[in-house]
């Protein structure tokens, strides 16, 4: 599937997120979420707590083959913090972050384009919601998309920034921020989710995009 070029849409998530900086009353202070071996890190507030160690290691994540799993980070921002909840499909209250780092197999890796870095957890690029408007898929709806930026950071790197809405199995909708890398030779996806309730997202969607930002691969 053939990459699409660039697109800035970052007005409504602007908008979505204006009180933001006003409100803020000093920045946080950060934790460095690093793993050398895999060249990959991000930095989240010290308030965020890890709640990794409760994922069991032949838990799938993201419907991902566990033995594929080369890493896997969870953070919750909620006053009683587990992985359950920072993983679970409820619009949480307060930020919840998954970070992923997976192997491909090789029959796939033919295939890796930006859309389907887009489409990793969620129907986001337009062919896979107008497939999804075709042939709907029960408990998702409601989709907004506010932001979709391509990133080319070097390296050999290639990948893609989304931030959209979706409406989980009824519920009100909840506001993912995701990016996805992919390697040279398409052998390595790395992936930082973060959501938050559209009320969380608008209270703080500032501290999600310094999160979302700081996320960092280096390939060589």
């Amino acid at each position: 599937m053939a990459a699409r070029p660039a697109t800035r849409r970052w007005g409504a998530a602007a908008v979505l997120a204006a009180a933001l900086a006003l409100t803020a009353c000093g920045a946080p202070e950060w934790t460095y979420v690093t793993n050398k071996e895999e060249r990959t890190y991000a930095k989240v507030p010290t308030s965020w707590r890890d709640v990794s160690a409760e994922v069991p290691p032949t838990q799938g994540v993201f419907g991902l083959d566990p033995a594929r799993l080369n890493w896997v980070q969870v953070f919750d921002a909620d006053a009683a913090p587990t992985a359950e909840h920072a993983m679970g499909l409820a619009p949480p209250s307060a930020p919840a972050m998954v970070v992923v780092v997976f192997t491909l197999p090789e029959q796939q890796r033919g295939s890796v384009s930006l859309d389907f870095l887009r489409d990793l957890v969620f129907p986001v690029s337009e062919r896979s919601r107008t497939l999804l408007a075709m042939q709907p898929v029960a408990g998702l709806d409601d989709f907004t998309l506010y932001a979709d930026q391509t990133l080319t950071p070097g390296d050999g790197l290639r990948g893609v920034r989304s931030i959209f809405s979706y409406a989980i199995n009824g519920g009100p909708p909840q506001v993912f921020d995701q990016t996805a890398y992919t390697n040279d030779d398409a052998s390595k996806i790395y992936l930082i989710m973060l959501r938050c309730s559209i009320e969380c997202f608008a209270e703080r969607g500032a501290e999600i995009d310094s999160v979302a930002s700081s996320f960092t691969v280096r390939e060589n």
